[in-house]
């Protein structure tokens, strides 16, 4: 984008504009391809055990942290990003013996503090766990805090248990790191995990930029820039 406003301030000067052109275009075909995102996200990703292969675990904390918007609600997400959303996947894991409880760390935004949390822990009733399986932490409002408010509950409720995390692949890098700094050594499981290759995709879909990766590209470097941050102020 910015390539392209620069072609367009200095147009009269037809050197400096193609060159600008050109570095839009080779931007373009490489943020928005498909296969290099995807590299890019399994370097970044944090090893996890294969589903089947996943021992069982007394907790599993979910982490919410703006996963919904105000007024959105969660039947709108949970539909638009089907099995691949964080909110989806505890249920899999509390159903299949994976998670036999639930930590919900999410304090959402100021105007509606904790809405997240009980959104979500209605969400979980409504679909068969016990409320009794189901603990929450309101207060949260980033993943520093997902973490030291975690560590409150589970040294309470399930001292001596290594929980199993579970947040987007590209952000459990950091969670992770931010637990463990806070004392919780905990079991990865992102949501959106993304395995091998995809021998299945279409050659055009292969080369052809992507909306939707640039997308997931701005996403990527915020996290890359939330990591940093972390590191500097020694919060991971």
């Amino acid at each position: 984008m910015i390539f392209l406003l620069l072609a367009l301030i200095l147009r009269k000067r037809a050197k400096t504009r193609n060159i600008c052109l050109g570095l839009a275009v080779v931007w373009l075909f490489v943020f928005g391809n498909t296969p290099i995102y995807e590299a890019a996200q399994k370097w970044w990703q944090v090893p996890q055990t294969e589903f089947s292969k996943l021992e069982p675990h007394q907790v599993a904390v979910v982490l919410g942290g703006g996963g919904l918007a105000p007024n959105q609600s969660l039947e709108s997400v949970v539909q638009k990003e089907c099995a691949r959303s964080r909110f989806v996947v505890p249920l899999l894991l509390h159903s299949q013996g994976k998670a036999e409880n639930l930590l919900i760390t999410a304090g959402s935004f100021k105007k509606s503090k904790g809405q997240e949390a009980r959104d979500l822990k209605k969400f979980y009733e409504t679909a068969g766990i016990a409320p009794s399986r189901i603990f929450l932490d309101e207060q949260a409002v980033n993943t520093h805090q997902n973490a030291l408010y975690s560590k409150e509950i589970l040294d309470k409720k399930f001292p001596q248990e290594r929980p199993l995390l579970v947040t987007n692949a590209f952000h459990m890098r950091r969670a992770l790191a931010t637990f463990k700094k806070a004392g919780i050594d905990c079991d990865p499981y992102a949501s959106d995990y993304l395995h091998g290759n995809n021998e299945h995709r279409d050659f055009m879909d292969s080369i052809m930029p992507s909306p939707k990766v640039l997308d997931e590209w701005n996403r990527l470097f915020k996290e890359m820039i939330g990591y940093i941050a972390y590191k500097v102020t020694g919060k991971l």
